[in-house]
């Protein structure tokens, strides 16, 4: 006889599994090593919804293969948290499995939010925002793997909350999203 099948959750998913065999049944996850998504020209820019950059750069440097040139951006020195970003516009929705990046200023505080909406969202605190991982005290170079595999997203931000120091300006060498 075959066995029954029934519903379990986990992680606030359904998943069917066969009665008397343990443990449910996961989704097909990717196990291929993560690689940079090809990305155009001009796929980068600042994301400062609040206002608070000051003296932004070129966002193209974080993109643009160049160990030689960096995207900086600083914030008002006001007490505030920095709440400024580096978006990337995958201009369709991708499979995103984490975020690679390069920094001259190590130590800041970083979250990665993202969304598969088709227009970028106003503020960091709209619903749309996913909020797969954050990273206190980023390295120089620092990967961020997403949970679960990821998931397909058409905007991807790299948010920094906390410089490495009080009024030093961020620099964002290199930025890759991986898939």
């Amino acid at each position: 006889p075959q066995p029954q099948l029934d519903d379990t959750w986990r992680d606030g998913r359904q998943h069917q599994r066969r009665r008397g065999d343990g443990e449910p049944d996961e989704p097909a996850r990717d196990t291929s090593p993560m690689k940079p998504i090809a990305l155009g020209a001009g796929v980068t820019a600042l994301y400062d919804p609040y206002g608070r950059a000051t003296a932004p750069g070129d966002p193209a440097d974080a993109q643009d293969g160049d160990a030689t040139t960096t995207f900086t951006f600083g914030a008002a020195e006001d007490g505030e948290d920095l709440q400024v970003g580096v978006v990337v516009d995958l201009k369709a929705r991708k499979q995103v499995r984490g975020i690679e990046f390069t920094t001259s200023t190590p130590g800041a505080d970083v979250e990665v939010y993202a969304t598969d909406s088709s227009t970028l969202p106003p503020d960091i605190l709209d619903t749309r925002w996913d909020h797969p991982a954050s990273r206190p005290d980023a390295k120089r170079q620092q990967r961020i793997v997403l949970p679960r595999g990821g998931a397909k997203y058409r905007y991807v931000v790299l948010w920094f909350t906390a410089p490495a120091k009080a009024g030093e300006p961020v620099g964002v060498t290199d930025l890759d999203v991986l898939g």
